[in-house]
């Protein structure tokens, strides 16, 4: 019997044996899902990592683009020195800076919804996945809103029938996620869009756990 076609997997995902991987990382390159990986890598865990990369081809570039580029670049890095496989779903996305200047607000509903659903559509075509893991700490809001996790956890569950959505250090502060990360890959760990310029809730995050801005 032919598996139904739900939707298609881009072709960076198909590139990758899935098979041979029991877990699945949302992998940004900050500070949180860097942690995460550092965990699942220590003690062992067959992962593979993705990353949703945002293409903005059409200049001019501002801060917001130079971010994304070079967190993306980043993102890579990691992921090679910890000898994780990374996928990349490119969005392609118009440039940011031709909407809006200012760096993004403190709200991530959209992102994690994307990251929730195309979760459980891996597991609709590798049903052996058993673990999804997304980086939390614990003062971000999904960690805080039971709600806004019940969501996330429903349309894992929509999708693959069961929930398999795992956020093992989501009980940790930022500061102890941090020193999880080794310390050849902290550098490349970014979160400010705007060269660490100190004032945005990313770096004052950043500066309230102790950990060095960009």
């Amino acid at each position: 019997m032919s598996k139904m076609n739900y939707f298609p997997l881009p072709p960076e995902v198909a590139q990758i044996p899935l098979d041979d991987y029991t877990g699945v990382i949302a992998f940004s390159g900050g500070v949180e899902s860097t942690a995460t990986m550092a965990w699942a890598v220590a003690r062992g865990e067959k992962v593979v990592a993705f990353n949703f990369a945002l293409s903005l081809p059409e200049p001019p570039y501002g801060p917001i683009e130079v971010w994304l580029a070079t967190q993306r670049i980043n993102a890579r890095l990691i992921a090679e020195k910890m000898g994780v496989p990374m996928m990349e779903i490119d969005l392609q996305m118009t440039n940011l800076g031709t909407i809006r200047n200012e760096a993004p607000t403190y709200k991530y509903s959209f992102q994690r919804w994307y990251i929730s659903f195309f979760m459980g559509l891996l597991t609709i075509y590798n049903p052996h996945l058993k673990d999804l893991y997304y980086g939390l700490n614990s003062t971000d809001s999904s960690a805080i809103h039971a709600d806004l996790r019940a969501a996330l956890e429903q349309m894992i569950i929509l999708m693959a029938g069961e929930n398999k959505m795992r956020t093992p250090l989501m009980h940790m502060t930022k500061a102890e996620q941090w020193a999880l990360i080794p310390d050849n890959v902290k550098p490349l760990v970014l979160t400010c869009s705007n060269n660490g310029c100190g004032g945005c809730f990313k770096c004052d995050e950043r500066i309230e756990a102790g950990i060095p801005i960009e």
